[in-house]
């Protein structure tokens, strides 16, 4: 029931099932590969990846993380608006649902109804 956002100039990990802010960020351009790689880490099969609207790649190489160990991944379709970061995810073969915006909520909940059992 909560939305974070990294902000601009941190990178943000879990540690210990709390998120750790890291400023100044570590330079690269991939502050989402770096959140998903910590939440891999610390969820395993229970993390869930989301990657939208966005340039660059960056969430590829975290959602593999997610995927090895298990977790579910998904890419936003063609409906976003920067197309990058969500192709990127599928052409690598990393997403497990590539669904338009207003689908996603669903998913995710029937995603976190079969993670409670």
């Amino acid at each position: 029931n909560h939305v974070y956002v990294i902000p601009p100039d941190a990178d943000l990990f879990i540690e210990n099932y709390t998120f750790k802010v890291i400023t100044p960020r570590s330079g690269r351009n991939k502050q989402i590969d770096v959140f998903f790689l910590s939440l891999a880490e610390a969820m395993g099969e229970r993390a869930i990846g989301i990657v939208l609207s966005g340039y660059d790649g960056d969430g590829t190489e975290g959602c593999r993380h997610i995927k090895a160990k298990g977790g579910k991944t998904f890419a936003q379709d063609m409906s976003a608006e920067v197309e990058h970061m969500p192709l990127s995810v599928q052409a690598a073969g990393y997403a497990d649902f590539v669904v338009p915006l207003d689908q996603i909520p669903g998913k995710l909940r029937i995603l976190a109804d079969a993670l409670k059992t």
